[in-house]
């Protein structure tokens, strides 16, 4: 995992519960054939970093378009898309997909983790 130092919120609601931050974003691949991006969020508290949430999601059936990636959006996880895309780093785009018994929506990076998911993968 890769931490992304300049890639910060102040406070992410998911599930009605309000975080605290600095909550920090940290990249790595799926160990899939694929290997798809995987962004993950941590929250620091007393010099030590704890892992918040998973944003993606990696299906091995059906890969996201260029540029996007499968947001984790349910259960614990509810309301991400819509925090990241407020805070300018994900754009619905409408399509979705199954996993199991969740429907799995695609967005597109946008903004700053844009940027940073693309300088990891160089």
């Amino acid at each position: 995992m890769t931490k992304v130092d300049d890639l910060k919120l102040d406070s992410i609601v998911l599930s009605g519960i309000r975080y605290e931050g600095p909550i920090t974003v940290f990249l790595d691949r799926y160990l899939s054939v694929d290997g798809n991006i995987a962004i993950r969020l941590d929250t620091e508290e007393g010099g030590w970093s704890e892992r918040l949430a998973s944003v993606t999601i990696n299906i091995f059936a059906e890969d996201p378009a260029p540029g996007c990636i499968w947001v984790k959006n349910w259960s614990e996880n509810e309301g991400m898309l819509d925090a990241l895309t407020e805070a300018g780093w994900l754009e619905g785009t409408g399509r979705t997909t199954r996993s199991g018994f969740v429907t799995v929506p695609e967005a597109r990076l946008t903004g700053p983790l844009a940027a940073a998911v693309e300088e990891y993968l160089r």
